[in-house]
C-alpha cells in the first residue's frame, strides 16, 4: 500500500499540472474558427498533417465549391499548397491552387502540376476556377478559391504541401518526409467523409496514442476494476483478492489516464485544429474526479465499523461510477473527432461484451444475495433444515435438466439434418472455377448481388485489365452487363460490355451510357478494348473483356446489371429494386480490394445474419459458458449457480449455432460464388461436436463418484475446447470471406476482452486453488484428516481443467 501511496502521488502531480494548464489553453477550434472577412463555411475537417485544415461550401445545383485552406504555424518565408487531382491519388496530375509572401503582399495564383520536377508555373487549370486569393495573420496563411467540381462526382483526390521561399520569389522543393509525403486524401465535399491519410507524422501518432492509452484506461480498465468491485465481492471465498484486482485496475487504469491527458494537453497547445474543447473538458473533468478518488480512497478512507464509513462509501461509489460514465462517453467522443469509425466499432464491441457480462454477473449477484438472505431468515425460523433445501434445489435441478434436454433434442434434428446435407452439396468456389477454356485468372471477387463473380488479370506494365464476368441463375432470355465509370459511381457515364443469347449464339459488344433511357446500342468506348466475347454453359453466362484502365490509378468504380430481352434480339429494362439497384461497388484491380456495395440484396441479408449469429454463438458465448465453468467454479458459494450459467451459455449457443448452420446451408446450396470449402467443413466439424456434446452430457453423464467420471470429464473438456477454438478460427474466416474488415476488427476486439478476462480470472482461480491446498494441507498435519481425500481429488481435477 504504501509503494502503491508513493505512485499515485507522483500520478497526482501531473494530473494536477494538465487540469491547471488546460485552463490557460485557449486554442481555437476548426468549427469555431472566425474569418476576418467574417465569410461563413459551413463544413470543415481537421486534415491531419502539416497543420493544415480545410473548410468550404459545397452548391449542388452548380458543383462548385467555395473553399478555403489553412496552413498554420507558418513563417513568412514558406510557401503552401492545396491542389485536387481528377486522376490519381498523389502528386503528378494535381492541379493547384499556390500563396505566398511577396514584398509583403500575399501572392496566389493556379498551377497545373505535370510531373515531379515542376516548377510551379502559373497556369490555368483543367476545370473552371472563378475566383483565388490568399490571406495571412500571425503565422497562418489562408488560400481562398471558388471553382467547378471537375468530375460529376462530389469525391475528389486532394493533395497539399508547404515549402520554403528562395530570395523572395522562387519556391524551393518541400520536404521529402514526414507531414510531407503523407499529406493527401480522398475528400467527399456532399458528405464531409475524408478518407484517412495513409502513414502517420509525429503529430497523428501523438493522437493514436492518446486515443489507446485513453480507451484501454477510462473506458475498459475502470469499469473492468467496477466489476471486479461489484460482482467478484459477492463470493466469501473472493476475499481479499476481489480488492486487489479492483485497486490494480483503477491504479494501472489512473496511470495510463494521466500519460494520455499528458498527450491530450501537448495535442491542445500544439494545434488549433483539433477539436476538442468538449472533450477536453470532460478529460479535465476526469482527472479532477479521479485524482479525488485517489486522495480520499488511501489517503481518508476511514475503517469499516467507523460512523464516517457510510458516507465515504456513497462519496466512493457515486465518484467511480460518474467517472466511468464519463469516460466511456469521452472515449466516443474523441473516436468521433479522430473519425476513427473502424475503431469506434471496436471499441462498442467492448464496451458491449463488457456490459453483457456486467449484466450476467449482475443476475448471479441478486441471486446469491437473496439465496444468502433466504438461508439466514430460514436459519432464524428453525434450525433443523439441513438437507430440505438441498433436496428441493435437487428437484429444481431435475426439472431445469428435463427441460434443456427438450431443447436440445429438438436442436439435434436441426444439426443432423445440415451435417447430413452439407455432404450432398457439391458448389464450386469462386477460386477453384475452371474456365472451359482453361483461361487461368490470377483474381477473384464475389461481387455480392445479382449472383455475379468478377475474374481478371492485371498488367502493370501496360495499365490493361483482362476480365471475365460470370453471371450465374441466367435464363437464355436475359441479358447481362459489366461497366467500368470514369467519372462517377452510378450508371451514367459508365462504359459497358453487354452480352446475351441470339439465335442461340452469344453476341458480344460494347455500349457508352449517356443516360438512364439509353438503348444500350453498340458502341466505341471512352479507353482502348482490345478484345470483348461472351460464351454461355447451363444458367450462366460469361462476358470476356481486354482493355486498358481508363485513368493512371488501378481503382476503378464499376457497375453490373441484367434483364430481359424481348422478341429474341431487344434489350429490354432492367428491374428497378433489389439487388439491380445496388449493383455498384469500387475495385482496386492492383490490389483486389473491393468496396463494399451500398445496400443489402436477400442473399446479403442471409450472410450477415449468418455471420452475426455464429459469431454470437460459437465466437462469443462458448467462451463466456467455458469462463462460467472454468473460473466461476472455484468459488464454493457460487455452487450450482456457476452450472447453470455454464450450461445457458452453451444451450443458447448451441441453438443460434445451428440457426447458423442453416443458413449457411442454404447460401452453399443456393450459391456457387461463396468461397466455404474448408469454412463449410468446419461448420459441419462444429454442429457434430457440439451434437456429440450434447448426446454425451445430458444422456450419458456419469455420477461425481462414478469410476467413469474422470473419463467422460476428459472427453468434455477436450470436446469443448476443441468446440470453442475451432469456432472462434471459423468465425474468422467467414469474416475473411466476407471482406469484413470493420467487423473482424469488432469480433477481435470481444475475443480480445473475454481472453484478458479469462487470463486474471485464471490468475485468481490459480492462486485461490493454492491457497485452498495450503490449507488443506494445514489441517492435515494438525490431525484434522476428515474429508481431505475427496476435497483433494476434486482440487486435482480442478487443475486438470
Amino acid at each position: 500500500m504504501l509503494r502503491l501511496k508513493t505512485v499515485f502521488a507522483l500520478c497526482l502531480l501531473f494530473s494536477l499540472t494538465i487540469c491547471s494548464a488546460s485552463q490557460t489553453s485557449q486554442n481555437q477550434t476548426c468549427s469555431s474558427y472566425e474569418f476576418s472577412s467574417t465569410k461563413p463555411f459551413a463544413s470543415c475537417r481537421d486534415l491531419g498533417v502539416l497543420d493544415s485544415f480545410l473548410h468550404w461550401n459545397f452548391y449542388p445545383a452548380s458543383n462548385t465549391v467555395e473553399v478555403a485552406f489553412r496552413k498554420i504555424h507558418t513563417a513568412a518565408d514558406r510557401w503552401i499548397a492545396w491542389a485536387v487531382n481528377p486522376t490519381a491519388k498523389g502528386m503528378v496530375g494535381s492541379q493547384a491552387f499556390i500563396a505566398f509572401q511577396q514584398n509583403e503582399a500575399m501572392k496566389a495564383y493556379t498551377a497545373p502540376i505535370a510531373s515531379y520536377g515542376t516548377r510551379m508555373e502559373k497556369g490555368n487549370l483543367s476545370f473552371p476556377v472563378f475566383d483565388v486569393s490568399a490571406a495571412s495573420s500571425a503565422n497562418e496563411i489562408i488560400i481562398f478559391a471558388k471553382f467547378q467540381l471537375p468530375t460529376n462526382s462530389t469525391v475528389v483526390n486532394h493533395v497539399w504541401q508547404e515549402g520554403p521561399v528562395i530570395g523572395g520569389s522562387t519556391l524551393g522543393v518541400h520536404a521529402l518526409s514526414g507531414g510531407n509525403v503523407q499529406s493527401r486524401a480522398t475528400i467527399d465535399f456532399y458528405s464531409g467523409k475524408v478518407e484517412a491519410v495513409r502513414g502517420f507524422s509525429s503529430r497523428s501518432k501523438l493522437k493514436v496514442a492518446h486515443g489507446v492509452l485513453n480507451a484501454i484506461s477510462w473506458g475498459t480498465l475502470m469499469p473492468l476494476g467496477m466489476i471486479f468491485a461489484r460482482h467478484v465481492k459477492v463470493f466469501p471465498s473472493a476475499d481479499p483478492t476481489w480488492f486487489y484486482l479492483h485497486v490494480c485496475c483503477q491504479c494501472l487504469g489512473y496511470f495510463l489516464g494521466v500519460v494520455g491527458g499528458i498527450m491530450g494537453f501537448f495535442l491542445r497547445k500544439h494545434s488549433s485544429g483539433m477539436r476538442i474543447s468538449t472533450h477536453g473538458c470532460i478529460g479535465a473533468t476526469l482527472l479532477s474526479l479521479a485524482t479525488l478518488q485517489v486522495l480520499v480512497g488511501f489517503f481518508l478512507r476511514p475503517k469499516k465499523d467507523h460512523k464516517y464509513r457510510l458516507y465515504w462509501n456513497l462519496f466512493h461509489w457515486g465518484a467511480g461510477y460518474a467517472t466511468i460514465g464519463l469516460g466511456i462517453y469521452n472515449v466516443f467522443a474523441g473516436l468521433h473527432l479522430m473519425n476513427a469509425r473502424t475503431s469506434k466499432v471496436a471499441y462498442t464491441a467492448v464496451i458491449s461484451t463488457l456490459l453483457g457480462i456486467a449484466v450476467v454477473l449482475e443476475i448471479l449477484t441478486c441471486y446469491m444475495v437473496r439465496k444468502r438472505r433466504k438461508s439466514e431468515r430460514s436459519e432464524h425460523a428453525s434450525g433443523e433444515t439441513e438437507g430440505i433445501d438441498n433436496g428441493f434445489a435437487a428437484t429444481q435441478e431435475q426439472q431445469m435438466m428435463l427441460r434443456l434436454k427438450t431443447v436440445f433434442a429438438l436442436c439435434l434434428l436441426f444439426s443432423l439434418t445440415i451435417c447430413s446435407a452439407s455432404q450432398t452439396s457439391q458448389n464450386q468456389t469462386c477460386s477453384s472455377y475452371e474456365f472451359s477454356s482453361n483461361k487461368p485468372f490470377a483474381s477473384c471477387r464475389d461481387l455480392g448481388v445479382l449472383d455475379s463473380f468478377l475474374h481478371w488479370n492485371f498488367y502493370p506494365a501496360s495499365n490493361t485489365v483482362e476480365v471475365a464476368f460470370r453471371k450465374i441463375h441466367t435464363a437464355a432470355d436475359r441479358w447481362i452487363a459489366w461497366a467500368v465509370n470514369p467519372t462517377a459511381k452510378g450508371m451514367v457515364g459508365s462504359q459497358a460490355f453487354i452480352a446475351f443469347q441470339q439465335n442461340e449464339a452469344m453476341k458480344a459488344y460494347t455500349a457508352p451510357i449517356a443516360s438512364y433511357g439509353t438503348r444500350m446500342e453498340k458502341g466505341n468506348l471512352s479507353f482502348p478494348v482490345f478484345d470483348v466475347s461472351a460464351a454461355s454453359s447451363a444458367n450462366e453466362i460469361i462476358i470476356f473483356a481486354k482493355f486498358q484502365l481508363p485513368t493512371n490509378s488501378t481503382v476503378v468504380n464499376h457497375v453490373w446489371q441484367e434483364g430481359p430481352v424481348i422478341g429474341g434480339s431487344t434489350l429490354g429494362v432492367h428491374a428497378l429494386s433489389g439487388g439491380n439497384v445496388q449493383s455498384r461497388a469500387t475495385i482496386d484491380f492492383y490490389s483486389g480490394k473491393v468496396e463494399a456495395v451500398r445496400g443489402f440484396s436477400s442473399r446479403s441479408k442471409l450472410k450477415v445474419a449468418h455471420g452475426v449469429l455464429n459469431a454470437i454463438s460459437w465466437g462469443t458465448l462458448m467462451p463466456l459458458g467455458m469462463i462460467f465453468a472454468r473460473h466461476v467454479k472455484v468459488f464454493p458459494s457460487a455452487d450450482p449457480t456457476w452450472f447453470y450459467l455454464h450450461v445457458c451459455c452453451q444451450c443458447l449457443g448451441y441453438f443460434l449455432g445451428v440457426v447458423g448452420g442453416i443458413m449457411g446451408f442454404f447460401l452453399r446450396k443456393h450459391s456457387s460464388g461463396m468461397r466455404i470449402s474448408t469454412h463449410g467443413c468446419i461448420g459441419a466439424t462444429l454442429l457434430s461436436l457440439a451434437t456429440l456434446q450434447v448426446l454425451v452430457g445430458f444422456f450419458l453423464r456419469p455420477k461425481k463418484d462414478h469410476k467413469y467420471r474422470l473419463y467422460w470429464n476428459l472427453f468434455h473438456w477436450g470436446a469443448g475446447y476443441a468446440t470453442i477454438g475451432l469456432g472462434i478460427y471459423n468465425v474468422f474466416a467467414g469474416l475473411h470471406l466476407m471482406n469484413a474488415r470493420t467487423s473482424k476488427v469488432a469480433y477481435t476486439a470481444v475475443i480480445s476482452t473475454l481472453l484478458g478476462i479469462a487470463v486474471v480470472l485464471e490468475i485468481l482461480t490459480c492462486y485461490m486453488v493454492r491457497k485452498r491446498r495450503k490449507s488443506e494441507r494445514s489441517e492435515h498435519a494438525s490431525g484434522e484428516t476428515e474429508g481431505i481425500d475427496n476435497d483433494f481429488a476434486a482440487t486435482q481435477e480442478q487443475q486438470m481443467v
